[in-house]
């Protein structure tokens, strides 16, 4: 007993302490799973833009927005972007947005993985956080490389 009363063991202690440690760790994890920004100050035109971005999937593009700044490509293989996977197990397809009325634009861009369950539905996974930042990574690239009309 302590000299106030209460018993404590180390039991108790070491659950504590594994407990805080989780925590922490949860918290590193999560912070470092967050989404990267999304790519700002993009000076290309549009129509550039655009092409640029349409280019880059050889998957091509499945649907887009009626004001045609939200593409939506066609289903592709996670582990080779140039190979179409509509029937696959496992497929993913890339969301990408152009912000803005006029340049500078801002663009969003995300990966979505599906999964074909026992009944041939698919069913999302949601945002693939690593596929996506390297998305991001790419499209960056493309557009640093692409010099005209800067």
């Amino acid at each position: 007993m302590s000299s106030h009363g209460l018993r404590v063991s180390t039991g108790g202690l070491v659950k504590v302490a594994l407990q805080s440690v989780l925590f922490a760790a949860f918290l590193v994890i999560f912070a470092g799973c967050q989404a990267p920004g999304p790519i700002q100050d993009v000076q290309l035109r549009y129509s550039n833009l655009k092409r640029t971005l349409i280019d880059a999937f050889p998957t091509g593009v499945r649907e887009q927005s009626p004001n045609g700044r939200t593409l939506i490509f066609n289903y592709f293989d996670p582990m080779n972007w140039s190979k179409r996977a509509d029937t696959d197990p496992v497929r993913v397809y890339a969301v990408v947005v152009i912000n803005g009325s006029s340049r500078p634009y801002n663009l969003d861009a995300q990966i979505i993985r599906e999964k074909k369950g026992p009944n041939g539905q698919y069913q999302s996974l949601g945002r693939d956080p690593e596929l996506s930042e390297k998305l991001i990574k790419e499209l960056k690239g493309l557009l640093a490389n692409r010099r005209e009309d800067k």
